[in-house]
């Protein structure tokens, strides 16, 4: 799962928190959290990130210095580990709730089979 952020300070923590909460197997979710933010975002951020490997997530954080893309870049920037079969991306408007993610692999596995 992509998390492209930019000086969102009021919504990462919720974000993260309800990333967390997905009714998804945890060994098979991996979060990478992009954050381009030059305000005190980054190290809110950083903290979460943090307590989110701390109780057992694969959680990356990565930060660019520059914008290039905005947040599509951010994206771009993410991508370069080709190992994951379904990527899922939110814009931080866009809070996850807790639901079940469980059942959208296999609607992915049927359109990569016909493809």
């Amino acid at each position: 799962m992509q998390l492209p952020l930019f000086n969102e300070i009021y919504v990462v923590e919720r974000l993260l928190k309800s990333v967390s909460e997905l009714d998804y197997p945890r060994e098979r979710l991996q979060i990478q959290v992009l954050d381009d933010s030059t305000d005190e975002t980054r190290q809110l951020t950083a903290s979460c990130a943090q307590s989110l490997a701390e109780r057992g997530f694969d959680v990356e954080l990565i930060h660019r210095t520059d914008r290039v893309g905005y947040k599509a870049g951010a994206l771009e920037a993410g991508s370069g580990d080709r190992s994951r079969r379904i990527s899922f991306a939110f814009s931080t408007p866009t809070l996850c709730r807790s639901q079940r993610c469980s059942d959208r692999p296999s609607t992915f596995s049927r359109i990569r089979k016909s493809a």
